[in-house]
């Protein structure tokens, strides 16, 4: 049995090469969006917490003179808690966390030791498990944790240590702030990412306890349970309104799906109002870093959707012309038009 002589015509190859190369583009495009927002690791710590995709890491900004207090982070805690009570959310063991929080804000600070003297540092006063959230590469010693933090403890990068120590493996060594001594507990390795850097990222970094720096957190994090879309933001935007503060005046983003498809197509389609700023908000280096690849996935995106309309577009009309239903309906029309007559 010989097969049938299908020939296409020049218009139907012009169309699956349409097809084709749309495809193509449309996949590459994707993959490169995902290797860039794959280099934003604290946008995925949610992940890390639970692979299953059962909860949601989101960030909320504060002004400057309207920060965080340790009562306030007591007072979200609680109001977290009993969010979670009301759900009949459990933790599946007695000492294991439902949700892990972090807070911090950004100083500049004056140290010293006894081999140098008044070294200019960045600081970060922190709290909870901020280094959870941060992908800090530890050299020496262990990190700054929620359940050990210690008021006389501190965490520096490898270029504070040999500005303020001419050493790398400082850990249990002391330095002085603002007349009080402080052991150091660990060295990292500092954010060198081209990303980081540009988003405000320095070397010769410490990690103070908050309390030691003496301001109020204008950073908050967490990881929190996300049973369905949606569920950990408006948790977090009811607690923080419960604390007296305004959406108006703060910024609270879910991070897990920031990069995602849709997201991101949300946001082309807002494209004329990125970068128009309402709140009196002062961002540290890590959210800078992710707006700058948010941008760059944003423009990846929009090209994605430039090159997938096409095939789309042809598969769809090709459907509607040659299905043959159509057909069938064509043909009622045609025998209800005769008898109309």
């Amino acid at each position: 049995m010989t097969r049938p002589n299908v020939k296409l015509t020049k218009k139907q190859l012009v169309l699956l090469v349409i097809i084709a190369v749309g495809l193509l583009v449309f996949g590459i495009l994707t993959a490169v969006s995902g290797a860039v927002a794959g280099t934003q690791k604290t946008q995925y710590c949610a992940k890390y917490w639970d692979s299953d995709g059962r909860y949601s890491m989101v960030s909320v900004f504060l002004p400057e003179d309207s920060g965080l207090k340790q009562e306030k982070v007591k007072q979200l805690q609680y109001t977290l808690d009993q969010a979670l009570i009301k759900e009949a959310m459990e933790a599946p063991a007695d000492n294991a966390r439902l949700y892990v929080a972090a807070y911090s804000v950004k100083s500049q600070v004056s140290l010293s030791s006894q081999r140098a003297k008044s070294q200019q540092c960045t600081a970060y006063g922190v709290g909870g498990d901020f280094f959870r959230f941060h992908n800090y590469e530890l050299i020496s010693g262990s990190y700054l944790m929620e359940d050990s933090i210690a008021n006389d403890q501190v965490v520096i990068d490898e270029e504070a240590a040999w500005k303020i120590f001419g050493a790398i493996e400082v850990d249990g060594m002391t330095l002085t702030y603002n007349g009080k001594e402080y052991i150091v507990q660990g060295v990292v390795k500092p954010q060198d990412g081209y990303k980081a850097k540009a988003g405000g990222a320095e070397s010769g970094t410490v990690f103070f306890p908050l309390e030691a720096i003496g301001q109020d957190a204008d950073c908050y994090e967490i990881i929190f349970p996300n049973p369905v879309s949606g569920f950990a933001l408006k948790q977090v935007k009811e607690a923080f309104t419960s604390c007296g503060y305004s959406e108006d005046d703060i910024r609270v983003i879910d991070n897990s799906e920031r990069y995602s498809f849709v997201n991101s197509a949300k946001r082309v389609l807002k494209w004329t109002d990125k970068g128009m700023a309402f709140k009196a908000l002062k961002y540290p280096y890590w959210e800078n870093s992710a707006i700058a690849v948010e941008n760059i996935v944003d423009l990846l995106t929009f090209f994605r959707i430039m090159f997938i309309i096409p095939p789309i577009a042809i598969v769809i009309i090709s459907v509607i012309c040659f299905h043959p239903i159509h057909r069938l309906k064509l043909l009622i029309l045609r025998i209800a038009e005769h008898f109309r007559k």
